[in-house]
């Protein structure tokens, strides 16, 4: 068992919020170079170049797969040497990457150099780096902290998917995505210089000198691998979500503009899961929160369909009962996904060993990756072979569903992964 080793720290207060903004905005930048601002780009990359929305898919997948898998060495990364390590890399290896991918014109060679930059930028700035990090800046109200970094992080998407699609509306894609990858490496050089810290040691842990032995201590605990599999249903889903948020909305009658601005709206509303999560999870366990967050996202799907169906419009005529179902849409979803990042987050804080809490949420991470590859690739073919997003639309609320019934209370509290 790895014990924390205690510390003094005449008043960690003192940090103050700079650390949580600092990586807010990290978060922000991270998320919306890509994650968000690749879906709003898809259609205008498609419509330039011929690529279909599988081939597309499958690069956002690789994306979030390699994320997931680099999770495990960022997070090692982190717990030795602390965060500059992620932040330096995002700044200079995915940065560079993403940039020549644009630079080229042959589709498999950005694909791959796009895939590999995102998955990078994933590993080192999605909330399976930072929420660590934040956690041990502020190690004296981490779960506060995990909240509130997420609250920040909750206006990628208001910011990122309404700003991509007025851009795209005046510039080429290639440009609009430069301009993004630009953002993304500005964010991580203000975290490099405003965030510091954050290895095991300087918040008094001790980090495993057996990283595979406490990954093994880990799996063997049939509460982690229940919630792995969970993990992997929702991540499948969500990602199709974020990925495809766009274009679903425009395929059941919603302009672009209006598309674009309802998928911000949903981002925005992911604060309405996020503001007083602390309190909620004290009195209800994060079991019962994560629960109802899969199922509300699941029923905005539902609302999206019911909105379709009842207007009876086409594409680009922008009814009013659409838009109620636009608006649900982007309510329930925004709060479901809203709320599963922190809670998962958090979840995984009360089980895992603080020292390697960085490698251990590479676990996590991983599951999150692969679940991001397997859901936009399905999500498009499902759309190739059908010739329409409703089919795709209705898997993600299937899949959702499962992943709710498949929660269960865990036996104990006791943290998994000590070695």
């Amino acid at each position: 068992m790895v014990t924390p080793i205690e510390v003094s720290d005449p008043d960690p207060g003192t940090r103050g919020l700079t650390p949580i903004i600092s990586l807010g905005v990290y978060t922000i930048t991270a998320y919306g170079t890509w994650a968000y601002g690749f879906g709003v780009l898809l259609e205008p990359i498609s419509s330039d170049t011929g690529w279909g929305a599988a081939f597309l898919g499958t690069i956002y997948g690789w994306a979030m797969a390699l994320s997931g898998i680099g999770a495990f060495w960022t997070g090692r990364l982190l717990d030795r040497f602390g965060a500059r390590a992620p932040y330096a890399i995002h700044l200079t290896v995915a940065s560079s990457l993403m940039a020549g991918a644009l630079l080229v014109d042959d589709k498999w060679l950005f694909g791959a150099l796009f895939a590999t930059g995102a998955g990078i930028g994933g590993a080192t700035g999605f909330y399976t780096i930072t929420t660590v990090i934040v956690s041990r800046l502020r190690f004296d109200r981490p779960d506060w902290a995990i909240s509130s970094l997420t609250i920040v992080g909750a206006f990628a998407s208001p910011i990122y998917l309404p700003l991509t699609a007025w851009l795209v509306a005046m510039w080429h894609w290639r440009l609009v995505a430069a301009v993004l990858v630009a953002a993304g490496a500005l964010g991580a050089a203000q975290a490099l210089v405003l965030a510091p810290g954050g290895a095991s040691h300087e918040s008094g842990l001790v980090a495993s000198t057996r990283p595979l032995a406490t990954l093994r201590t880990a799996l063997g605990s049939p509460a982690i691998r229940r919630i792995l599999a969970v993990y992997l249903l929702a991540g499948a889903a969500g990602s199709t979500i974020w990925v495809y948020q766009v274009p679903m909305m425009t395929s059941v009658g919603l302009s672009l503009g209006l598309a674009g601005a309802f998928g911000g709206l949903r981002g925005l509303c992911q604060l309405l899961g996020r503001v007083g999560l602390s309190a909620q999870i004290e009195r209800r366990g994060t079991d019962v929160l994560l629960r109802g967050a899969y199922l509300a996202t699941a029923s905005a799907g539902v609302a999206l369909l019911i909105g379709a169906g009842l207007a009876g419009s086409k594409p680009g005529v922008d009814s009013p009962i659409l838009i109620a179902g636009a608006v649900a849409f982007a309510i329930l979803a925004g709060t479901g996904l809203g709320a599963s990042s922190p809670l998962q987050a958090i979840h995984a804080r009360s089980r895992f060993d603080p020292g390697d809490l960085g490698l251990l949420m590479g676990l996590q991470g991983l599951v999150l990756g692969v679940a991001g590859g397997i859901g936009p690739f399905t999500g498009g073919l499902v759309r190739d072979l059908s010739g329409t997003w409703t089919a795709t639309i209705i898997a993600v609320v299937v899949v959702l569903c499962s992943a709710a019934a498949l929660i269960r209370p865990p036996p104990n509290l006791e943290r998994c992964g000590e070695a």
